[in-house]
């Protein structure tokens, strides 16, 4: 009940909120067809991009076994079901902590860089995962799910707005929502098949080689929006100086 009237009060929040009119964009309309072949063009000619769903994709079947890491310690260590709130307070607490500095380096440094390290911290988190004896090596598993969730929030959708000029931040948005949703959908649902016809270990395993391949994609083929971005502007500004 606390859960569901917190919600409609930050829905009613959002509903004031106010955007800002961006006059100075062109307004198009055109047919689902037609918006259709412009998906395909941005793909075709945006590679990074491209490259950057992709492994964003695989990153996402990576979190498989993020559903299952409570279900596992309860039950191997003969925990009580209340020792879940002290990994949701674990999961909650580094959350906060992690947001700052996810924060600072993002804009310091890249998004793509705060995107491999938290993607390394879920690595690592996965790694404990197969080696864990004590309900202790669990707590930092919680921990580093904690960080790593708070640094792939912040740079997951911040790099397709850094990835799309503004007139097509909508476009980009919506595609790397639309093909991620699937991802997203189908890994717990995967997590839980490997869980059941090959175990506990077989799990993990699958997730850390999703985690890695999507960490040496972001590595080897993403490149840096803000490299893009400044090579764009220089441009700009040496065709303006003939």
């Amino acid at each position: 009940l606390c859960a569901f009237v917190l919600m409609m009060f930050s829905w009613v929040v959002l509903s004031q909120t106010i955007e800002a009119p961006q006059t100075h964009l062109p307004k198009t309309t055109q047919s689902a067809r037609a918006y259709a072949g412009e998906l395909q063009t941005l793909l075709r000619q945006d590679r990074a991009f491209l490259w950057y769903l992709i492994a964003r994709g695989l990153g996402y079947l990576g979190w498989m076994a993020t559903a299952f890491f409570a279900v596992y310690a309860v039950r191997a260590f003969d925990l009580q079901d209340a020792q879940a709130a002290v990994f949701s307070g674990l999961l909650l607490v580094s959350s906060i902590g992690a947001n700052a500095l996810w924060g600072w380096m993002g804009d310091k440094y890249s998004q793509k860089l705060v995107l491999i390290l938290s993607s390394a911290a879920y690595l690592v988190a996965l790694v404990l995962a197969l080696l864990a004896s004590t309900v202790y090596v669990y707590y930092a598993i919680f921990v580093l799910m904690g960080i790593a969730s708070t640094g792939l929030m912040v740079s997951d959708l911040t790099l397709v707005v850094e990835f799309a000029p503004e007139a097509k931040r909508p476009t980009y948005m919506g595609l790397a929502r639309g093909v991620w949703g699937p991802f997203i959908g189908l890994s717990p649902l995967l997590g839980g098949l490997l869980w059941g016809q090959l175990g506990y270990p077989a799990l993990i395993g699958a997730s850390l080689v999703f985690t890695l391949l999507g960490i040496v994609l972001v590595w080897q083929r993403v490149r840096e929006p803000r490299q893009r971005q400044t090579a764009s502007a220089a441009r700009v500004i040496q065709e303006a100086g003939k």
